[in-house]
C-alpha cells in the first residue's frame, strides 16, 4: 500500500533495502522512483530508524544472493533463445521457398510459352525473386506489428 507523505515521496510498505550498517537506505523502487533531494533526506533517516513499519525488510546480503541465484540460469536461456530464433528463421525460409515453388508450378504453362517465344531465363526468374522479396518484407512487417 502506498501513501503520500509531507515530502511528496511515495511510502512503500512492501519492500525496503538496508545496507549492512543500517545507516544508508535505498527505499522506494516499486512504482515510485524518487530523486534524493534535501527535502527528503529527513524522511530517509526516519525510514532507517524505524524499519518496522514496512511489512518486509530484506538485508542487502539476502537480496544479492537471490539475484545471483536467479541469474545463474541466464546462459541456458540465451542458448535456448538462440535455438528458437534459428528454428523460426528456417521455418520462414521454408515458407517463402515453398510459396515461390508453388507459384512456379501454378504458371508453368505460361513459362513454357515464354520459353517458346524466346524469353531469357532472367526475364522469367526476376518476377519470382521480386515476389519472394515482397512476401518477406510483408511478413517481417506483420511480425514487427507495423
Amino acid at each position: 500500500m502506498r501513501k503520500k507523505n509531507r515530502y511528496a515521496i511515495t511510502e512503500i510498505d512492501s519492500v525496503s533495502f538496508f545496507v549492512s550498517s543500517g545507516i544508508v537506505a535505498i527505499v522506494m523502487f516499486v512504482l515510485g522512483a524518487v530523486s534524493l533531494t534535501a527535502m527528503n533526506v529527513e524522511y530517509l533517516s526516519e525510514t532507517v530508524q524505524t524499519p518496522t513499519k514496512y511489512s518486509a525488510t530484506f538485508h542487502a546480503g539476502e537480496v544479492i544472493s537471490g539475484v545471483q541465484n536467479s541469474l545463474a540460469g541466464v546462459p541456458n536461456l540465451e542458448w535456448m533463445f538462440g535455438v528458437v530464433v534459428a528454428v523460426l528463421i528456417l521455418i520462414a525460409l521454408a515458407v517463402v521457398y515453398n510459396n515461390i515453388k508453388l507459384s512456379v508450378c501454378a504458371i508453368g504453362k505460361n513459362i513454357e510459352i515464354m520459353k517458346y517465344l524466346g524469353a531469357c531465363d532472367s526475364f522469367i526468374v526476376k518476377p519470382f525473386f521480386k515476389q519472394g522479396a515482397l512476401i518477406g518484407v510483408v511478413g517481417s512487417a506483420m511480425a514487427a506489428g507495423a
